[in-house]
């Protein structure tokens, strides 16, 4: 009775479809500087000093192409910092600026941005509108790396609402398209959302060699974000084999790796993770408090289903101290947020058994 934190990975590259030829023709030769500098900031996970290099290129001359690439770029390190409401903004600014110099890259960029801002919020038939029309853009004008990134995207979409078929087909037809054209980032985001779909599927040696294959390569080309993706993910496949050792340590690593790159959805994946390991073991006083940490963090970004993971897990908590009103109450909760999403699968199934379990619809429930 845990609601496990997945770490899926929306693929960085969807988010930004960044014509750098295009940007730096548009843009005066010292911008261009500042936007390679951006770009290798980025690249290193340093994302404050990236938007500060990026907002320091609009004392510049800008058209509405740099304009709308440089809102893109600024988008992305606001999502990677998990502050959603300036990622959004700067999305949209790019969508505007996109559209009315008909950049239609740039466009598909943003409404992917937005798909990912909207993702993380719940809001998943928006993110889905979003990634739909983004694809069509991409197919029109033939831009492959970026429609498979936007189909690994759109496949975290279908599993998070249960459809664990449909996205596993859509994160197999990027893997395909990533792997044609090279790019090894790009695969193991793949890889490591397919090992998801295998774990929730109960297909556990599968689920960890995809795992394994998506870890080799991240720390092999030192992507230290995704690093911690796996190793979470092998977390979860090793807490789901009942090994709460190798679990632990796994998060544990994982979780340095997130504080490091100030990725605050990520720490607080890990944190619930954690506490699911510490429940298992009936820790249930250390167990409480990392979900409750996790919850103060997601609350904060505004990731509504890791909201409602956390309020499930301190709702089973509960119910093992035998307070049934206060599980009943955090357990209504987690079911109102899932509901909202229309997520679907183990997690939301989990609360409404519990809810049974309880008679959480009976008004005589009592402590």
């Amino acid at each position: 009775m845990l609601l496990e934190e997945f770490a899926e990975r929306a693929a960085p590259e969807g988010a930004a479809a960044l014509d750098t030829a295009a940007l730096a023709a548009a843009a005066t030769a010292d911008t261009a500087v500042h936007l390679r500098e951006a770009i290798d900031l980025q690249a290193q996970h340093r994302e404050r000093e990236a938007i500060d290099v990026l907002l320091e290129a609009f004392h510049r001359e800008l058209g509405n192409e740099a304009e709308a690439q440089l809102h893109l770029l600024i988008g992305n390190s606001f999502d990677n910092l998990s502050e959603l409401e300036e990622a959004e903004g700067h999305f949209r600014q790019s969508l505007d600026a996109s559209r009315a110099s008909e950049l239609r890259d740039a466009e598909a960029g943003a409404l992917n941005g937005l798909g990912i801002v909207y993702t993380q919020r719940g809001n998943l038939e928006v993110a889905e509108e979003y990634y739909r029309y983004a694809i069509e853009i991409y197919r029109e004008r033939s831009s492959r790396l970026s429609e498979a990134n936007t189909l690994g995207n759109l496949g975290i979409v279908h599993r998070l609402q249960g459809n664990l078929e449909l996205a596993e087909q859509h994160f197999l037809d990027a893997l395909d398209i990533q792997r044609e054209l090279g790019d090894r980032a790009a695969a193991s985001n793949a890889l490591g959302n397919l090992g998801n779909v295998y774990r929730e599927q109960g297909e556990l040696e599968r689920a960890e060699q995809h795992h394994r294959d998506a870890l080799a390569i991240s720390r092999e080309i030192e992507d230290r974000l995704s690093e911690a993706q796996d190793l979470g993910n092998l977390g979860n496949v090793y807490f789901q084999q009942g090994d709460l050792d190798r679990a632990e340590q796994h998060y544990r690593d994982g979780l340095d790796i997130q504080r490091e790159v100030g990725n605050r959805i990520g720490e607080s994946n890990s944190l619930g993770n954690l506490g699911n390991v510490y429940s298992q073991q009936d820790d249930l006083d250390r167990a409480q408090q990392h979900y409750r940490d996790a919850l103060d963090l997601q609350r904060e970004v505004g990731d509504r289903a890791g909201e409602a993971r956390q309020l499930g897990n301190l709702g089973f908590i509960a119910e093992k101290r035998g307070e049934s009103s206060e599980a009943c109450e955090l357990l209504r909760q987690a079911a109102a947020i899932f509901s909202s999403m229309g997520a679907g699968g183990a997690g939301p199934d989990l609360i409404r058994e519990a809810l049974e379990r309880l008679g959480c619809d009976d008004e005589a429930t009592d402590d």
